[in-house]
């Protein structure tokens, strides 16, 4: 059953003047000197600096000394490496990795970069591009190491997405996901 457009009009008409009489839009109209309204607003303080990052992304407050990365162990784009966190990791964080979508194939990433599967690279939501991290999966304790190319993941939960290539080295290519430590061997300039 459909309503006659003149009935319409009128229903709409009715709520358009009940609405301006319950927002006070009375006969003499909105005037920005009205009793109640203030115009004056006062300032907000002006910070001096900005917070610090949660622990999860802040850079050292101090030079950070780092072993050289040939004395700390291979290093090598295919190297599986099965061990405890390094003592000298800039920073620690555990969460949950996924993987890219191989779709993604060939688009650029946020670092301008393209994604390419094959090469052991991460999304991280805040970490400079060009960070160096080693990614271990705490169910069978394989890693990996990585660099930030791009940002994400945004999906809920997640704190890291893998290249497949990585994904596949640390063994949560098949279940898509998994709880990894995330260690912060070098950051990267931008």
């Amino acid at each position: 059953m459909n309503a006659s457009p003149d009935r319409s009009r009128l229903v709409v008409g009715g709520l358009l003047i009940i609405a301006s009489v319950a927002l006070g839009a009375g006969s003499e109209g909105w005037r920005p000197d009205a009793p109640g309204l203030e115009t004056d607003v006062p300032e907000l303080p002006v910070m001096d600096a900005l917070p610090p990052r949660g622990p999860d992304v802040a850079p050292p407050a101090a030079e950070p000394t780092v072993a050289p990365l040939e004395d700390a162990g291979p290093v090598e784009k295919d190297s599986v490496e099965r061990d405890s966190p390094r003592p000298d990791a800039l920073l620690v964080v555990e969460g949950s990795a996924s993987w890219y979508s191989d779709a993604l194939a060939g688009r650029r990433t946020a670092s301008g970069e393209p994604y390419d599967p094959a090469e052991l690279i991460a999304a991280h939501r805040a970490l400079p591009f060009g960070t160096r991290l080693r990614v271990t999966n705490l169910a069978n304790d394989r890693a990996v190491v990585v660099r930030v190319i791009d940002r994400g993941p945004f999906a809920h939960g997640r704190v890291l997405d893998l290249s497949r290539a990585a994904a596949e080295r640390i063994g949560i290519l098949r279940a898509g996901h998994g709880r990894v430590r995330i260690e912060v061997l070098e950051y990267g300039a931008s």
